[in-house]
């Protein structure tokens, strides 16, 4: 899922070590814990139970989730993700170059 994808690699860059991983794993996870233990209103803020098809049909339209809310929440959020990771990735770069004074 490139979503995840783009939060572990920003995670990873801005740290400088593993921290992105934890939270993909943690993303990951909140999945199970929603669909066990949670209210149905907390699949609005899960990016991995979004992408589950089987979610928008039955229950979950009262919580107001269906395709166009999906659709949106991607879309900004993958726009904001990517611009993160541009910005992190030369912002790495700029710091490099100070050090070295060029």
């Amino acid at each position: 899922m490139l979503w995840l994808g783009l939060v572990i690699y920003w995670g990873n860059k801005i740290t400088g070590k593993g921290v992105g991983t934890v939270i993909g794993i943690i993303l990951s996870v909140l999945d199970v814990c929603i669909a066990n233990d949670w209210m149905g209103y907390a699949y609005k803020f899960s990016p991995m139970s979004l992408s589950q098809l089987e979610l928008y049909y039955g229950y979950a339209a009262k919580w107001g989730l269906n395709l166009g809310y999906t659709f949106r929440f991607f879309s900004i959020t993958l726009i904001g993700l990517g611009i993160l990771c541009i910005v992190s990735n030369h912002k790495g770069k700029l710091v490099k170059r100070l050090k070295n004074g060029k």
